[in-house]
Protein backbone atom coordinates (compact mmCIF):
# COMPACT_ATOMS: atom_id res chain seq x y z
CA UNK A 1 0.00 0.00 0.00
CA UNK A 2 1.42 3.40 -0.90
CA UNK A 3 1.26 5.67 2.13
CA UNK A 4 2.68 8.65 0.48
CA UNK A 5 -1.06 9.53 -0.34
CA UNK A 6 -2.32 9.11 3.03
CA UNK A 7 -1.92 12.79 4.62
CA UNK A 8 -3.68 12.04 7.78
CA UNK A 9 -0.95 9.46 8.94
CA UNK A 10 -1.38 8.43 12.91
CA UNK A 11 -1.31 11.85 14.24
CA UNK A 12 -3.79 14.57 15.69
CA UNK A 13 -6.02 14.80 12.50
CA UNK A 14 -6.62 11.45 12.08
CA UNK A 15 -8.01 11.22 15.54
CA UNK A 16 -9.95 14.13 14.64
CA UNK A 17 -11.25 12.69 11.50
CA UNK A 18 -11.84 9.48 13.58
CA UNK A 19 -13.72 11.34 16.20
CA UNK A 20 -16.09 12.92 13.79
CA UNK A 21 -17.05 9.64 11.86
CA UNK A 22 -17.76 8.28 15.30
CA UNK A 23 -20.21 11.23 16.24
CA UNK A 24 -21.91 10.87 12.97
CA UNK A 25 -22.39 7.11 13.91
CA UNK A 26 -23.66 7.73 17.22
CA UNK A 27 -25.49 10.38 15.75
CA UNK A 28 -24.27 12.83 18.75
CA UNK A 29 -23.57 15.47 16.52
CA UNK A 30 -26.03 15.36 12.85
CA UNK A 31 -24.18 15.07 9.43
CA UNK A 32 -24.93 18.61 8.22
CA UNK A 33 -23.12 19.86 11.42
CA UNK A 34 -19.98 19.04 10.24
CA UNK A 35 -19.39 18.36 6.91
CA UNK A 36 -16.45 17.07 4.22
CA UNK A 37 -15.90 19.04 0.82
CA UNK A 38 -14.03 16.35 -0.40
CA UNK A 39 -11.39 16.64 -3.23
CA UNK A 40 -9.13 14.36 -4.25
CA UNK A 41 -8.79 12.78 -1.02
CA UNK A 42 -11.26 10.61 -0.11
CA UNK A 43 -11.48 7.17 0.89
CA UNK A 44 -13.11 5.55 -1.90
CA UNK A 45 -14.71 2.51 0.11
CA UNK A 46 -14.85 3.76 4.00
CA UNK A 47 -15.63 7.58 3.60
CA UNK A 48 -18.86 9.44 2.78
CA UNK A 49 -18.03 11.21 -0.03
CA UNK A 50 -21.29 9.54 -2.24
CA UNK A 51 -24.63 9.77 -0.58
CA UNK A 52 -25.50 9.39 2.56
CA UNK A 53 -23.48 6.25 3.76
CA UNK A 54 -20.23 4.44 3.04
CA UNK A 55 -19.48 2.55 -0.22
CA UNK A 56 -17.89 -0.30 1.69
CA UNK A 57 -21.66 -0.53 3.83
CA UNK A 58 -23.67 -0.54 0.59
CA UNK A 59 -21.78 -2.83 -1.38
CA UNK A 60 -20.17 -5.25 1.19
CA UNK A 61 -18.70 -7.69 -1.56
CA UNK A 62 -17.56 -5.53 -3.87
CA UNK A 63 -15.81 -4.10 -1.02
CA UNK A 64 -14.48 -7.69 0.33
CA UNK A 65 -13.11 -8.52 -2.80
CA UNK A 66 -10.87 -5.24 -3.38
CA UNK A 67 -7.18 -5.68 -3.16
CA UNK A 68 -6.62 -2.08 -1.18
CA UNK A 69 -10.00 -0.77 0.81
CA UNK A 70 -7.68 2.68 1.17
CA UNK A 71 -7.93 3.60 -2.23
CA UNK A 72 -9.14 7.04 -3.17
CA UNK A 73 -11.14 7.92 -6.34
CA UNK A 74 -8.44 9.22 -8.03
CA UNK A 75 -6.61 6.01 -7.55
CA UNK A 76 -9.02 3.93 -9.19
CA UNK A 77 -10.46 6.69 -11.88
CA UNK A 78 -8.37 6.60 -14.72
CA UNK A 79 -8.64 8.89 -18.05
CA UNK A 80 -12.33 9.65 -17.01
CA UNK A 81 -13.18 5.31 -16.65
CA UNK A 82 -13.36 3.58 -13.46
CA UNK A 83 -10.13 0.90 -13.12
CA UNK A 84 -11.25 -1.02 -10.39
CA UNK A 85 -8.84 -3.77 -8.60
CA UNK A 86 -9.95 -6.77 -7.15
CA UNK A 87 -8.50 -9.99 -6.18
CA UNK A 88 -10.59 -12.10 -7.85
CA UNK A 89 -12.53 -11.38 -11.54
CA UNK A 90 -16.14 -10.86 -10.30
CA UNK A 91 -19.09 -13.12 -10.71
CA UNK A 92 -22.50 -13.41 -11.52
CA UNK A 93 -25.19 -12.88 -9.35
CA UNK A 94 -24.97 -11.02 -6.72
CA UNK A 95 -21.49 -8.95 -7.19
CA UNK A 96 -22.66 -8.41 -10.99
CA UNK A 97 -25.74 -6.47 -9.28
CA UNK A 98 -23.49 -4.92 -6.46
CA UNK A 99 -20.87 -3.53 -9.35
CA UNK A 100 -24.25 -2.41 -11.84
CA UNK A 101 -25.20 -1.11 -8.50
CA UNK A 102 -22.36 1.05 -7.80
CA UNK A 103 -21.65 2.29 -11.42
CA UNK A 104 -25.32 3.78 -10.94
CA UNK A 105 -24.70 5.77 -7.60
CA UNK A 106 -20.57 7.04 -9.02
CA UNK A 107 -21.96 7.81 -12.34
CA UNK A 108 -22.96 11.48 -11.54
CA UNK A 109 -19.76 12.36 -9.30
CA UNK A 110 -17.72 15.14 -9.92
CA UNK A 111 -13.86 15.01 -8.50
CA UNK A 112 -12.22 18.28 -8.22
CA UNK A 113 -8.45 18.78 -8.29
CA UNK A 114 -8.51 20.55 -4.18
CA UNK A 115 -7.79 19.10 -1.32
CA UNK A 116 -10.09 17.79 1.22
CA UNK A 117 -11.87 20.65 3.74
CA UNK A 118 -14.04 19.86 6.61
CA UNK A 119 -16.72 22.97 6.99
CA UNK A 120 -18.53 23.30 10.77
CA UNK A 121 -21.74 24.55 9.59
CA UNK A 122 -22.51 26.17 13.14
CA UNK A 123 -20.44 29.09 12.24
CA UNK A 124 -20.93 31.65 9.43
CA UNK A 125 -17.63 31.27 8.65
CA UNK A 126 -17.20 27.79 8.49
CA UNK A 127 -14.29 27.42 11.23
CA UNK A 128 -15.21 25.35 14.12
CA UNK A 129 -15.04 27.23 17.40
CA UNK A 130 -15.87 25.94 21.41
CA UNK A 131 -18.40 28.44 21.66
CA UNK A 132 -20.26 27.19 19.11
CA UNK A 133 -20.47 23.07 20.11
CA UNK A 134 -20.91 24.44 23.37
CA UNK A 135 -24.74 26.03 22.15
CA UNK A 136 -24.99 23.08 20.51
CA UNK A 137 -24.76 20.75 22.66
CA UNK A 138 -26.34 22.68 25.29
CA UNK A 139 -29.45 23.96 23.80
CA UNK A 140 -30.09 20.68 21.29
CA UNK A 141 -28.52 17.89 23.77
CA UNK A 142 -28.37 18.50 27.23
CA UNK A 143 -31.45 18.65 29.54
CA UNK A 144 -33.06 22.15 29.65
CA UNK A 145 -31.52 23.62 33.36
CA UNK A 146 -31.44 26.56 35.57
CA UNK A 147 -27.85 26.58 34.94
CA UNK A 148 -25.64 26.63 32.31
CA UNK A 149 -22.79 24.12 32.50
CA UNK A 150 -19.92 26.70 33.60
CA UNK A 151 -16.82 25.20 35.11
CA UNK A 152 -13.89 27.37 37.30
CA UNK A 153 -10.79 26.44 36.47
CA UNK A 154 -8.76 27.13 39.50
CA UNK A 155 -11.12 24.60 41.58
CA UNK A 156 -9.79 21.04 40.56
CA UNK A 157 -12.26 19.20 38.36
CA UNK A 158 -13.92 16.79 41.01
CA UNK A 159 -14.87 20.28 43.34
CA UNK A 160 -16.85 21.31 40.12
CA UNK A 161 -18.71 18.39 39.41
CA UNK A 162 -19.71 17.98 43.30
CA UNK A 163 -20.84 22.00 42.85
CA UNK A 164 -22.94 21.09 39.37
CA UNK A 165 -24.14 17.90 41.11
CA UNK A 166 -25.29 20.08 44.36
CA UNK A 167 -26.93 22.61 42.22
CA UNK A 168 -29.22 20.32 40.07
CA UNK A 169 -30.30 18.06 43.23
CA UNK A 170 -28.35 15.22 41.84
CA UNK A 171 -26.42 14.06 44.85
CA UNK A 172 -27.11 10.14 46.00
CA UNK A 173 -28.11 11.51 49.38
CA UNK A 174 -30.50 9.62 51.61
CA UNK A 175 -33.85 11.45 50.54
CA UNK A 176 -32.55 11.53 46.87
CA UNK A 177 -32.33 8.02 46.88
CA UNK A 178 -35.32 7.27 48.34
CA UNK A 179 -37.48 9.66 45.40
CA UNK A 180 -35.70 7.51 43.24
CA UNK A 181 -37.17 4.11 44.58
CA UNK A 182 -33.86 2.86 45.95
CA UNK A 183 -34.07 1.73 49.74
CA UNK A 184 -30.80 1.54 51.61
CA UNK A 185 -30.09 -0.21 54.83
CA UNK A 186 -28.51 2.36 57.31
CA UNK A 187 -24.55 2.44 57.52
Amino acid sequence: MDNSRRTLGGGVWARIVGSITKLHDTQMISDDVITRALGDGAMFWTDRWCGTDRLGVLFPRLYALTRDPDETPRDLRVEAQWQFRWRRPIRGGEETLQLQNLMVVIASVSFYQRADKWTWELETSGDFTVQSIRSYLDGDRLPVAAHSTRWNRSVPIKINIFLWRVILNRLPSRAQLVSRGIHMESV
